[in-house]
């Protein structure tokens, strides 16, 4: 005897996301409370599993390749060479190309909102270099 299930393929797609949501719902604040207790219970491992996360999100990079990319601008910022991020969290900036998205290297806050402020142009960061050595106006 062969089974024919009374529903098309695209209806028991559609019938299985239906019972998943219902799930869900009905679940939510149990799974909830529960990822919020472990994120609470093993905040380095939260922690490393964010950074990994975000890493690939934004830059398409692993945390092994970050740092090998901080360790061979010598672990300081690619920018000004100071050995500190300049920020309170004590993290410090990946640089990207906004245009086509490859990382540039690794560089401290200001360095980071400095380029960003500038618009990734070299040609206004050369002006403003300018401006400084003449002292203003």
């Amino acid at each position: 005897m062969v089974y024919r299930s009374l529903y098309t393929k695209e209806e028991q797609k559609v019938r299985r996301a239906d019972a998943r949501r219902r799930y869900y719902l009905k679940t939510k604040t149990v799974h909830h409370a529960n990822s919020i207790r472990w994120r609470r219970n093993n905040p380095g491992k939260y922690a490393a599993a964010l950074r990994k996360h975000d890493l690939k999100r934004h830059y398409g990079l692993t945390p092994e390749q970050w740092d090998e990319i901080f360790t061979s601008q010598g672990s300081k910022c690619a920018g000004c060479g100071s050995t500190h991020p300049r920020i309170k969290t004590g993290k410090w900036s990946t640089d990207h190309c906004h245009s086509t998205g490859r990382v540039r290297g690794i560089l401290c806050r200001g360095c980071n909102s400095a380029i960003g402020h500038a618009m990734d142009s070299p040609v206004t960061l050369r002006t403003l270099a300018d401006y400084l050595e003449r002292g203003g106006l």
